[in-house]
């Protein structure tokens, strides 16, 4: 029973040593597939968000709620001038393009054996 005890103790600490590390990504470039005249802001305790937006030429647009991270118009074009001078503000916790999010174009569920077929009315046809 100890032998067992102790092996399982080795196989976990082995485990632990071998997984890779969970670092936080890098932030990520500029890759065009961005919302053309929006940002996204997080400004730090005690700033006031429409002053910051106000600084730049930009209305605050909406917030995502619970992560204390806020949308801002911006004229389009200028989403990479803005984000650059966002991001010199003392105030401002960061800044970064708003991007489009998109799911997986293929799903990988091996239950999944249902074919979507389009129709020249844009619905789908399942099999």
């Amino acid at each position: 029973m100890k032998r067992l005890a102790f092996l399982l103790g080795v196989s976990f600490a082995a485990l632990l040593v071998a997984a890779p590390s969970q670092a936080a990504p890098p932030a990520r470039p500029a890759t065009g597939k961005e919302v053309p005249d929006e940002v996204l802001v997080s400004v730090k305790p005690g700033a006031n968000v429409q002053n910051v937006a106000r600084g730049v030429g930009a209305q605050v647009h909406g917030a995502l709620e619970g992560l204390g991270v806020h949308i801002l118009k911006v004229r389009p074009g200028t989403v990479a001038r803005t984000v650059a001078v966002l991001s010199r503000n003392p105030e401002v916790e960061f800044a970064e393009p708003n991007g489009y999010l998109h799911s997986f174009p293929n799903p990988d569920d091996p239950y999944d054996d249902t074919t979507c077929y389009s129709t020249s009315s844009g619905a789908c046809v399942t099999q």
